[in-house]
């Protein structure tokens, strides 16, 4: 491919013999060279639409931006959500004509088909779920890239945890995320990496929670959090280099969980 690479056939044969360049890095596990061929491709050639498409399906699939890249490498619970969109899809669905539909969207049903069934909210606490579960909310959701929770090898099993929220192709996602903070009107404690860092107190479990603009980290201490933002921007030894993870993840099914 590097060879073919460096004649003067057409731009897209020169694409082609990139992207397989990148394909081989990554199926030898050389993640960051692979990762840079990738994007060196997108830029290069934005014109071969099909060829760039395969490439951002590779970096949207590969392990250097999901959850596993913020975890220690080392973990007693590691639980993902395989395809957190399609999910989300199906919850939109399941609650159409139930107490949880949003009332203006239940309103729009009506009106479309007369026949279809009235969502009856009543009571207050419904009111409040449903004005967060319309459609819109659930566009944003349902382009997330990654949903998961660990609980690390190192630390107290019974009350360290890490979860991970990435936005994937969402770019409004951090928004409703701010918005819900705000009724827990959390503290700012800090920054990290440009990301503020919030002290939720719930009850008497108080947690911390960073929240970044395509990813959102919560968990406790506040040490696990700060060390799990650090960990990803830098590209630091995490389970997403675990050998043993990678060859599990790389083997998962699609199913609603991934555990490791």
């Amino acid at each position: 491919y590097r060879g073919i690479r460096k004649t003067g056939l057409p731009a897209q044969t020169i694409a082609r013999a990139l992207l397989g360049e990148a394909t081989c890095l990554d199926a030898m596990g050389q993640d960051e060279p692979a990762r840079r061929k990738f994007l060196e491709l997108l830029a290069r050639f934005p014109g071969q639409s099909e060829i760039a498409g395969v490439a951002r399906e590779y970096l949207a699939s590969r392990l250097w931006d999901t959850p596993a890249s913020y975890m220690p490498e080392e973990m007693l619970f590691y639980a993902e959500m395989v395809k957190p969109g399609d999910e989300i899809i199906r919850l939109a669905s399941s609650i159409r004509g139930t107490p949880f539909e949003n009332p203006v969207d239940s309103t729009r049903t009506l009106a479309a088909d007369p026949e279809a069934t009235a969502a009856q909210v009543s009571s207050p606490g419904y009111k409040w779920i449903s004005a967060f579960l319309s459609k819109a909310v659930f566009r944003e959701l349902s382009k997330m890239g990654g949903v998961a929770l660990g609980v690390p090898a190192a630390g107290d099993p019974e009350k360290d945890y890490l979860a991970v929220l990435s936005a994937g192709k969402s770019d409004a996602l951090s928004g409703y995320i701010t918005s819900l903070l705000s009724l827990e009107k959390p503290r700012v404690v800090g920054f990290i990496q440009d990301m503020p860092l919030y002290e939720v107190e719930n009850v008497d479990k108080n947690y911390f929670l960073a929240a970044g603009e395509k990813v959102v980290v919560l968990g406790r201490p506040r040490q696990l959090v700060e060390e799990a933002v650090k960990r990803h921007s830098t590209h630091s030894t995490s389970l997403a280099t675990n050998s043993e993870f990678v060859n599990a993840w790389s083997k998962k099914k699609d199913a609603l969980m991934f555990f490791f």
